[in-house]
């Protein structure tokens, strides 16, 4: 029994090491360099725009919690070819405002959760709406609370059932195109989105599946989005923070860690600025001394990085190295770091 627990105690301490000291590279896997093709594809976001168009990072279509992995989408019904008159929608104005922990994140040591404190409401669920249950996140996200951004009315034009349906079925990547998903019927409702903005409540298309559950789709016009349906949240820097109007940024990324007695790698944030994008990285600025044979504890630390900005970020996306957007939050990242979904 004692020889089965020493295998144990040491099989757990050599996972500890492994995870934590993997590979000697303090950036944990960041590109090093800006994917200029990438960022290309950014050079005409026109963040200008009024209303400016609405980056959703969600997959999609949302699906609900009973809804089955499925190929294609086939309608078995004719679905409303006419679209609906336009509809009110709170159309994010501005980075969500206030600190956002990452769900499921590690405190730094010593901390302790405020006696009694609760978790932040999801302040963009709009009363009534219908947002999909058990609606997918983006991948290298955590589901949680999400700061609310300020937002602004707006009228904005809606497609038909049979319009939105088209996209999705377009968009929509089944793993097995033997498997198609029978769409039953269309209800017109709310649903709430991840934007490059935070979250906003808008109009959508709700179709039920004939095997049980139901598919979600964005019913505002295609000019109201950008690229919708192709973009992901970065998995790379969990957020960004914004102070000094804008014109700071402060990067949460995992500090570099070593072993007793050894110089850990030190890391700087870098900011390439355009007049439609911000894009964001890390960068090595000493190698320290790498990481050695000891052993570490299996939890991240998180630190704060800044860099000022030749302009506040307004209207414009934030990007990692790789292109993906990043949502800026107005204020600090401690002390757990930013999280956008």
């Amino acid at each position: 029994m004692r020889r089965s627990l020493l295998i144990a105690v040491s099989l757990l301490a050599t996972a500890c090491g492994a995870a934590t000291g993997a590979g000697d590279d303090p950036l944990l896997g960041m590109p090093r360099t800006v994917d200029e093709a990438a960022v290309r594809g950014w050079r005409d976001f026109p963040a200008g725009r009024d209303p400016r168009p609405l980056v959703v990072l969600d997959e999609l279509p949302l699906r609900s919690a009973e809804a089955k992995p499925a190929g294609p989408f086939r309608a078995a019904v004719d679905l409303p070819a006419d679209a609906p008159e336009p509809m009110r929608a709170d159309l994010p104005d501005g980075p969500p405002t206030g600190s956002v922990p990452a769900p499921g994140s590690v405190p730094a040591p010593g901390s302790v959760p405020a006696p009694g404190s609760v978790p932040a409401p999801d302040l963009m669920s709009a009363p009534g709406s219908a947002s999909a249950p058990g609606s997918a996140s983006a991948p290298g996200s955590a589901a949680g609370p999400v700061a609310a951004p300020a937002t602004r009315a707006a009228t904005v034009p809606v497609v038909s059932a049979a319009v939105a349906f088209e996209a999705m079925a377009r968009a929509a990547r089944g793993p097995s195109p033997s498997r198609p998903a029978t769409i039953t019927g269309a209800a017109l409702t709310t649903a709430t989105f991840l934007t490059d903005r935070g979250k906003a409540a808008l109009p959508a298309w709700r179709f039920a599946l004939g095997t049980g559950g139901s598919v979600t789709w964005p019913a505002p016009a295609p000019e109201t989005f950008w690229r919708l349906g192709e973009l992901r949240s970065s998995p790379f820097l969990p957020g960004v923070g914004l102070k000094d109007g804008g014109r700071t940024l402060t990067v949460s990324a995992q500090v570099p860690r070593a072993c007793p007695g050894d110089r850990p790698a030190v890391l700087e944030a870098v900011a390439v600025e355009s007049a439609t994008s911000v894009v964001v990285g890390m960068k090595v600025t000493d190698p320290g001394d790498g990481i050695g044979g000891c052993v570490m504890a299996a939890y991240a630390l998180f630190g704060e990085y800044p860099v000022s900005l030749a302009e506040p970020v307004g209207d414009r996306v934030v990007l990692d190295y790789a292109g993906n957007p990043i949502v800026p939050v107005t204020g600090s990242c401690t002390p757990a770091p930013c999280r956008s979904s």
